[in-house]
């Protein structure tokens, strides 16, 4: 978990050697299995209905259980990759991104608490109400990781749209 990376996508497309992967360069698999992104607001004091838990340096934080975005509200996904790690962009919809305002906005001074495959890998905090519909997310994963986010994200587009 690198707290200082949420927000950090400028900062990683300036690096050396960066490169970018789409959803549609990772190809495809029929048996791509499930995704698990989590967005939830988190504080620093109990409150009553949330799950206490833990960052990386051991502080203690309150989570709300509910999520209020998730990997199926990405209207794209697709990563940066540097020497130094690699960064999931979620570029949200129109209705996820002003939800994504929306929550920021009320929760000035809290904590954006992010989960992949059930596991905590940022939390930060919330200095303003993020309006760019756009969260970058140095979650730590292997690049064939990453790939296999990829991979699903393609895969449920391409469903969605077979369907519309």
């Amino acid at each position: 978990m690198k707290c200082a990376a949420t927000f950090a996508i400028l900062v990683f497309l300036a690096l050396a050697g960066c490169s970018t992967t789409s959803r549609s360069d990772a190809g495809t698999t029929a048996d791509t299995e499930d995704v698990s992104i989590r967005f939830h607001v988190a504080t620093r004091t109990p409150q009553e209905g949330v799950a206490e838990t833990t960052d990386e340096a051991g502080r203690k934080m309150y989570v709300a259980p509910q999520p209020f975005l998730t990997a199926y509200d990405a209207a794209n996904i697709s990563a940066l990759h540097s020497r130094v790690g690699s960064v999931l962009v979620l570029r949200f919809s129109l209705a996820a991104a002003a939800r994504l305002e929306r929550v920021t906005r009320a929760h000035v001074g809290d904590l954006i608490v992010v989960y992949v495959d059930d596991r905590l890998v940022l939390a930060n905090p919330i200095t303003r109400p993020l309006t760019e519909g756009v969260l970058g997310v140095d979650a730590d994963l292997s690049r064939a990781r990453i790939d296999e986010i990829l991979r699903w994200h393609h895969e449920r587009r391409r469903t969605e749209r077979a369907y519309e």
